[in-house]
């Protein structure tokens, strides 16, 4: 088991995308109809053109990225998939919205996080072997 720690920011939770409850334990998340068209992969948002940390396998700069990971929240309305930061053996470092946030949300409405699982290693849209699964105490040791 792994805790976490969250950082609040409230404008960041207005964007939140969820995914059917069903791809809850799944590596590789499909985006269902319900999260909208006006989704985009953080990988072509705008001009800004980030590059899959894929393309730097067997580089100091992947070796960093391993810390990284997604945070998959399961709650009674959906799943909700954020970033989140291994900081230490025992806890994980994300944002509030992705905890207790998603219960104060008024869009999403939900009244209960029901489960949350850190997933690492996960560097190629569609592949998840190489990846780790662990599950994360879903109420925040700490927050600010």
């Amino acid at each position: 088991m792994i805790g976490q720690m969250s950082v609040c920011t409230a404008a960041q939770s207005q964007n939140l995308v969820g995914f059917d409850r069903g791809g809850f334990g799944s590596i590789v998340l499909s985006q269902a109809q319900s999260a909208g068209s006006e989704l985009q992969l953080e990988l072509s948002i705008g001009s800004y053109e980030n590059e899959p940390i894929f393309n730097y396998r067997g580089t100091v700069f992947a070796e960093i990225g391993r810390s990284v990971g997604r945070l998959d929240v399961l709650t009674d309305k959906g799943l909700f998939p954020c970033t989140a930061f291994i900081v230490s053996k025992k806890y994980i470092l994300k944002n509030y919205y992705c905890s207790l946030g998603l219960l104060d949300n008024e869009k999403i409405r939900a009244t209960r996080i029901e489960a949350t699982q850190f997933v690492a290693g996960y560097v190629q849209t569609g592949i998840d072997e190489g990846t780790n699964r662990y599950t994360v105490v879903p109420i925040p040791v700490e927050f600010s």
